[in-house]
């Protein structure tokens, strides 16, 4: 399994905001699935996120009906193009799938105006 340490990149996104708990954030992929590692200061392993359930693009068979989704993380795309997909996922979508990323406080904030712009549309 490939890894790659994306802490860094989490940290100038999203500075004070990152989980400060947090010491690590792992983006790795096999040739089947993908997932994320969460080390934390209280912890002896990591916290393991599978991501398979995210998907991108639905696909439609020849007769125009929905078949499956497609990965999002592409297990034949370049580790560090996957990464850069999680690291650049909206807001709302991460919080959504990464629990502990953010701080509590960041992650309702973020959850409440994503909640707001529901209801202006």
């Amino acid at each position: 399994m490939q890894k790659l340490e994306i802490f860094d990149q989490f940290k100038k996104r999203y500075g004070e905001l990152l989980n400060p708990a947090l010491l690590s954030v792992k983006y790795c992929q096999s040739e089947t699935k993908a997932v994320i590692e969460l080390y934390f200061k209280s912890d002896s392993t990591p916290t393991i996120i599978n991501l398979d359930f995210m998907g991108g693009d639905i696909v439609v068979d020849e007769n125009g009906i929905n078949k499956d989704i497609l990965p999002f993380f592409e297990p034949e795309d370049d580790v560090i193009d996957n990464a850069k997909r999680l690291i650049e996922l909206d807001n709302y979508s991460l919080i959504n799938c990464i629990n502990g990323l953010l701080t509590e406080v960041a992650s309702n904030k973020i959850n409440d105006d994503y909640i707001k712009t529901l209801g202006q549309k």
